[in-house]
C-alpha cells in the first residue's frame, strides 16, 4: 500500500502515432509535414512520471467502497453507478501520471504566438505521452492481476466513467 514513483521513462512518439490521433479524412500531406516538423522541433522535451499505489477497498453501501489505507484510516468513495465496475473487486491500483511541462509551455507558446496549429499538434504529443504512460500503468496492474490470481476491471480515469463526481475523484486521488 506504499506509494511507488516511475521517473525517467523511456517514452517514443512517432510520426506514425501522431498520424493515427490526427486522423485526417483523406489525403492531407501538408498537414502531416506540419505535424511532423512540430514533433521533430520538440523530440523527446517530455518527462513523463508517474506515483502509483495499490489500495484494498470493501463496499460498504450499495455505491460506496471503503478505501483501507492502512490500518487505522478509511476514506469512503462514493463512486455512484460507476461502482458496478468495482463490485466484484478488493484492490486498485490507483495512479497519476503526468507528460512533464514543457509541452504545456510549448503550446502555450505557440498558442500566444497565434499558431494554433502547432498548438493543437503539441497537444496531440502530449496526448499521446500520457497514452504510453497509462499504458505502463496498466501493465503493472495486468502484471499484479496475474502474480496474485486476480481478474483486471476496466481503467477508470476522470471525465471518462457517468455519474462518478469530481469531489469523489478528488478523494481517490489523496490515496
Amino acid at each position: 500500500m506504499k506509494p511507488h514513483v516511475l521517473s525517467r521513462l523511456k517514452i517514443d512518439v512517432t510520426s506514425r502515432d501522431l498520424a493515427r490521433k490526427i486522423k485526417t479524412s483523406g489525403n492531407r500531406p501538408k498537414m502531416l509535414r506540419t505535424a511532423n516538423r512540430t514533433l521533430d522541433k520538440v523530440k523527446n522535451i517530455w518527462n513523463p512520471s508517474a506515483i502509483y499505489c495499490w489500495c484494498e477497498f470493501q463496499l460498504t453501501k450499495p455505491e460506496t467502497i471503503r478505501s483501507i489505507q492502512n490500518s487505522d484510516s478509511f476514506t469512503e468513495i462514493d463512486f455512484g453507478c460507476s461502482i458496478k465496475f468495482l463490485t466484484n473487486a478488493s484492490h486498485a491500483l490507483v495512479s497519476v501520471y503526468t507528460a512533464g511541462n514543457e509541452l504545456e509551455k510549448e503550446s502555450n507558446k505557440a498558442s500566444q504566438q497565434g499558431d494554433f496549429l502547432e498548438a493543437f499538434f503539441l497537444d496531440l504529443v502530449g496526448l499521446i505521452v500520457l497514452e504510453k504512460t497509462g499504458n505502463i500503468i496498466k501493465q503493472l496492474a495486468q502484471q499484479k492481476a496475474v502474480e496474485s490470481g486476480w481478474g483486471v476491471g476496466p481503467f477508470l480515469s476522470p471525465g471518462s466513467v457517468h455519474g462518478w463526481k469530481l469531489e469523489e475523484q478528488k478523494k481517490l486521488c489523496s490515496l
